[in-house]
């Protein structure tokens, strides 16, 4: 399992910001100036927030298990935004109607809530079928530490995209076209400016969706650890 040290926290910020500094960019061409104040603010506030979540749990992340697990799992909201913030220009422009963007904001929920449940969901059958037991025969009272690497992989969640009403294999297909909207949209800003930024929110917002899906899956380990902490009266040491 990934050891949290100081350079996770730089490289949470290097992404952070980038994906803040280029989704600026991006928008630089298709947003009014009025409304160029309101957009950098929130460049600036969820990164920042994000970067203050995982400050918040960083000491503890590489002493103890479960604050591991859930700051690993917040390394998935710094890959998200990285991802949202090359989607934001078309919710401040005004090439794009209204409708359009409500239409995107409802689609990335759905995406959102649907692969976080779907993650738990994973999660709790997993655990039932093999991680319990997997957990049972690395557990030893006489310690705190436990290979929780070992638990994970007898798991083995399938981190594949998750489109609600989709088989994996449909989901997995709309994936890959997601990334060749992606170029369409890159190659057809200059002539259809409302269709890229629509191709580019469609793509990264099934590109956030499995980061959130992935990033999930390790806060329900971290709960997990938890629980099983208090159970047992015990606190597990950092992997």
């Amino acid at each position: 399992m990934h050891k949290v040290r100081l350079g996770s926290i730089l490289l949470s910020l290097f992404f952070l910001f980038a994906g803040s500094l280029v989704g600026w960019l991006v928008g630089e061409d298709v947003i009014d100036r009025e409304k160029t104040g309101s957009f950098l603010q929130f460049l600036v506030a969820i990164p920042s927030a994000i970067l203050l979540f995982q400050l918040s749990i960083y000491r503890n992340a590489t002493k103890w298990l479960g604050p591991q697990l859930k700051f690993l799992g917040s390394i998935s909201l710094t890959l998200a935004w990285f991802m949202i913030a090359l989607a934001l220009p078309v919710f401040w422009s005004d090439v794009v109607g209204i409708y359009p963007k409500i239409l995107t904001i409802v689609i990335f929920f759905i995406l959102c809530i649907t692969n976080v449940r779907f993650s738990k969901e994973s999660f709790d059958k997993q655990w039932a079928q093999s991680g319990k037991s997997a957990f049972d025969k690395l557990f030893n009272k006489e310690t705190t530490q436990i290979d929780w690497e070992k638990i994970i992989r007898s798991m083995k969640h399938d981190f594949d995209v998750y489109i609600p009403g989709l088989s994996k294999k449909s989901g997995n297909f709309v994936a890959i076209i997601a990334v060749g909207v992606l170029v369409i949209g890159h190659f057809i800003r200059e002539i259809y400016p409302a269709l890229s930024m629509m191709a580019w929110a469609f793509s990264f917002s099934i590109g956030a969706s499995w980061c959130l899906q992935m990033g999930a899956y390790n806060i329900m380990h971290s709960q997990k650890v938890r629980g099983l902490e208090r159970e047992y009266a015990i606190r597990f040491q950092a992997a």
